[in-house]
């Protein structure tokens, strides 16, 4: 039935994406590390104890705009970022102190004003850009996986309902 076979192929996209984000998270760990055990990263942080890293930032920041923390929109779409105001927490313009991972990840106050003698302007503008880009990334896959979810959701109702119906033909 074509049904579900939508539904199958809505199922089976949505398990590549969770697959893809999975892989993209493991990216940096070790890849003979079992998953059983964990990652050799994940069981320094619980000894250290409730530290927070910057993938419970993302998952925290999950459906909601990078720029000003709002449900309504992503981070290209929010107009409060666009007038170019600073975060009160780091400095960093692009994002407001309310979504600013500096503040949630606990580090220090202004960390985006410090200039680093170690580092030209070039690559700190670049690692910017390119962390920007991640946190870009990381919104549009978790958009889509919100909207798969809703999908899912809307034709397994869907579904339910025909074969509720079906049940009064038969």
């Amino acid at each position: 039935t074509k049904l579900s076979e939508l539904i199958d192929a809505a199922s089976q996209l949505y398990n590549d994406l969770y697959e893809e984000d999975r892989r993209h998270k493991n990216s940096t760990g070790s890849s003979s590390q079992s998953a059983d055990y964990g990652e050799a990263m994940d069981i320094d942080a619980l000894r250290q104890g409730s530290k927070k890293n910057r993938f419970d930032f993302l998952k925290w920041m999950k459906g909601r705009c990078f720029g000003c923390g709002s449900e309504d929109h992503n981070k290209s779409n929010c107009t409060r970022v666009r007038s170019g105001a600073a975060c009160g927490y780091c400095g960093r313009i692009g994002h407001f102190q309310d979504v600013c991972q500096d503040k949630y990840l606990g580090l220090d106050r202004g960390r985006g004003l410090r200039s680093n003698p170690g580092r030209s302007g070039n690559d700190s503008d670049r690692n910017i850009r390119s962390a920007s880009q991640e946190e870009d990334k990381a919104e549009q896959l978790a958009a889509k996986l919100d909207k798969i979810q809703l999908q899912l959701k809307e034709l397994n109702a869907a579904k339910a309902e025909v074969e509720e119906g079906l049940k009064d033909f038969l």
